[in-house]
């Protein structure tokens, strides 16, 4: 704790170069004030300092590049610079200033030893200039700055979206009921975002948010007027991308009117009925035409997607009750059905053909059977009604019985079989899988037989 005088007289100027110490060895230095009055309180004294050859301040650092950046960060990488001698760098500071300003700010008060940085808490879409600084005992070296300014923003990303399994180009949606669709995408910087429906602005009650990675549609009580196609176009100065969706806001059918049932067909039932009230609000809204014998509880769907108000069931059987319902239906479901309130009934009575040939003497008109309509195979469901028809020719008429694998069918009580002017059928009411088997229809006559035969499987 001892000072000692290094000047032999007082200095007149206001520097002095020590001479007089010893290399390796840490000093101190004060100074005092001197007049003819004697001497002044010294000055505080000076920090520690070693004994040593004079340093340099380091180069300048080289390849100064960002690495990476968001909406509030800008990362720096950069290479130590060249020394000779005792200029080797100790550490960096980095420096910046925003746009619009003069002056370079530090954004580390201590050197960083490592060769990269992070610059925080910037500003989105901020624009900034940044340089960095070597530093070492001998000072701070030349700075190197980017050569251009950097926005905080995440590196150029081209506009798209994000989509997985979970999209759905197709929804349809209660009426009444909420709907939110959220579509992630990627993009920097964040793009102009663009919601239309059917080629127009949303509608008011519409709401539309986004982030920086996804937009959102929201309705809150969806009407039958927000259907239409929506779509979404995402654009920034790197390029865009759109998808579409359709969204369909429907409700359950009210039924159709009452069924008016009638015969314009010998063994047909034309099904007629008064147009549900929905119909003129749901371009998707069709029909439904079911059928059940009176005699089991399963109703069979005899027409589907009818998209006016008739049809025509065919294939009954005489003598049989009918019953049958109709309801509408659309994307979301069924209506409750509007049924027929009475069985219906064709009586057994059958029309008698009666054909004039004329009498062609020396004339041999007989011809053996031969089908001119072969059966088609078959493929049924349990419990659904099986109709296979065929054709057959021959003079004179042959007479038709049917087979099942090579044994006759007699009047069982699900099998009925008719032939009308050669056209001969064969009905299988509530199929089982122990009708599987070869049927065959053998045509007979004084000329000749023929036969034709087909497969029938009932499976699920």
């Amino acid at each position: 704790n001892t000072w000692s005088v290094v000047t032999d007289a007082p200095v007149t100027e206001k520097k002095w170069t020590v001479t007089d110490v010893v290399q390796g060895l840490e000093y101190e230095f004060r100074v005092t004030a001197v007049n003819s009055s004697g001497l002044g309180e010294p000055s505080c004294e000076t920090d520690s300092v070693f004994a040593r050859e004079p340093i340099k301040p380091p180069g300048a650092v080289r390849d100064l590049k960002v690495t990476d950046s968001t909406y509030s960060t800008v990362s720096l990488a950069w290479t130590p610079p060249t020394h000779q001698g005792n200029e080797v760098a100790n550490g960096c500071i980095v420096e910046m200033k925003s746009s619009g300003s003069t002056t370079w700010t530090r954004c580390n008060t201590v050197p960083v030893g490592v060769t990269s940085y992070t610059v925080k808490n910037l500003k989105a879409m901020g624009m900034y200039f940044l340089r960095v600084r070597a530093v070492n005992e001998g000072g701070l070296g030349e700075p190197l700055e980017l050569d251009n300014y950097v926005l905080a923003m995440p590196p150029p990303v081209t506009p798209k979206f994000r989509l997985d399994e979970t999209f759905k180009s197709f929804l349809i949606i209660k009426e009444g009921n909420s709907l939110q669709v959220q579509l992630p995408f990627q993009a920097s910087p964040l793009p102009e975002i663009i919601w239309v429906k059917d080629g127009l602005p949303l509608p008011n009650h519409a709401t539309v948010t986004y982030t920086n990675d996804a937009t959102q549609l929201f309705i809150s009580a969806c009407q039958r007027s927000d259907s239409g196609i929506y779509s979404i176009i995402l654009k920034n100065a790197f390029g865009q991308d759109s998808i579409s969706f359709e969204i369909r806001a429907t409700a359950i059918p009210k039924p159709p009117g009452p069924l008016t049932l009638n015969e314009n067909v010998p063994n047909t039932v034309t099904v007629s009925w008064e147009p549900s009230t929905d119909e003129l609000l749901d371009g998707h809204l069709h029909y439904v035409v079911m059928k059940r014998d009176s005699g089991r509880p399963t109703w069979h769907t005899m027409g589907d997607n009818i998209f006016n108000n008739k049809f025509t069931v065919l294939n009954i059987i005489p003598g049989c009750k009918y019953y049958f319902k109709v309801l509408a239906k659309n994307d979301l479901g069924c209506s409750e059905p509007s049924d027929s309130q009475e069985p219906w009934c064709v009586a057994k009575q059958k029309d008698h053909i009666a054909l004039k040939v004329p009498n062609k003497k020396g004339v041999n008109n007989m011809s053996a059977p031969q089908f001119t309509v072969k059966l088609k195979t078959h493929i049924a469901t349990p419990g659904s009604d099986v109709c296979m028809s065929c054709s057959v020719k021959g003079h004179p008429p042959p007479n038709v019985t049917w087979f099942k694998n090579n044994t006759y069918i007699g009047n069982y009580a699900n099998f009925w079989s008719t032939n009308v002017c050669g056209v001969c059928s064969l009905c299988i009411f509530n199929a089982s899988p122990r009708e599987n088997g070869v049927y065959m229809v053998m045509a007979e006559n004084s000329a000749g037989k023929a036969t034709c035969s087909t497969r029938l499987t009932v499976r699920e």
